[in-house]
């Protein structure tokens, strides 16, 4: 819904300004890459399951198989509004939006995907509601 993808949005970018405001400014910069993008990348998937967690029992009738078609409609929202948003809004090339899905780099981007596609579900088995 809106509100989740409002939520979603607030959780990434809160998660970008921790990251850039605290982590980044306090870890040198040879190890900003090697320790700030992972910890922000470990950061926002323990948030997403949190957030999921709370929020699951709102979604009512729940069966594995519903827990897996939220997690993947999260998921192609996410990465929709990902590129919709850097592109058209941001005007950024298409190889620095790509940039986010190697994680040579320190960036966990393709992980917090797969957190984000699997939270509904482990959020349902936490609660036991699957």
């Amino acid at each position: 819904s809106g509100s989740e993808a409002h939520d979603r949005l607030s959780r990434s970018i809160n998660s970008r300004r921790l990251r850039d405001s605290y982590l980044v400014s306090r870890v040198p910069g040879a190890l900003q890459a090697q320790v700030a993008l992972p910890l922000s990348g470990v950061t926002l998937g323990a948030l997403i399951v949190a957030v999921a967690t709370l929020l699951i029992p709102l979604a009512g009738g729940l069966t594995p198989s519903r827990c897996r078609l939220i997690g993947g409609i999260w998921l192609v929202l996410t990465v929709f509004f990902e590129f919709f948003f850097g592109r058209v809004v941001m005007g950024h090339p298409w190889a620095k939006l790509l940039e986010a899905y190697d994680p040579r780099g320190g960036n966990l981007w393709v992980a917090v995907l797969l957190v984000i596609a699997a939270a509904p579900y482990l959020a349902a088995r936490l609660r036991g509601l699957v």
